[in-house]
């Protein structure tokens, strides 16, 4: 669809310029902040893969990703993807009271 108007199709996650557009919010926080860890929500990659491409090691960055719906872990586990999906979780009741899933 978007190449038929010239547009650059760009994938959520598995592709370079999306990476390289992530490490820019590195870039970012490095001008801001001196930091010697970051936790980076894990959901397809991109934001992690950027920002740990950016940082090279100079920091340590940590995924983090909702228990429930530990997509990532799985994928770490399997040795790769994983296509599973976990059963609905119940509601739970937060701390301030209100449900949530």
């Amino acid at each position: 669809m978007g190449s038929a108007v010239g547009a650059l199709p760009v994938h959520a996650f598995d592709q370079p310029e999306t990476l390289l557009g992530q490490g820019t919010l590195a870039l970012e926080l490095e001008q801001q902040a001196h930091l010697d860890t970051l936790l980076v929500a894990v959901g397809g990659g991109g934001l992690i893969g950027g920002i740990a491409a950016w940082y090279a090691g100079r920091v340590q960055v940590v995924g983090v990703e909702p228990e429930a719906r530990a997509h990532a872990l799985r994928a770490l586990r399997a040795g790769g993807p994983s296509m599973r999906r976990p059963a609905a979780s119940p509601p739970t009741r937060s701390r301030r009271g209100a449900w949530a899933r």
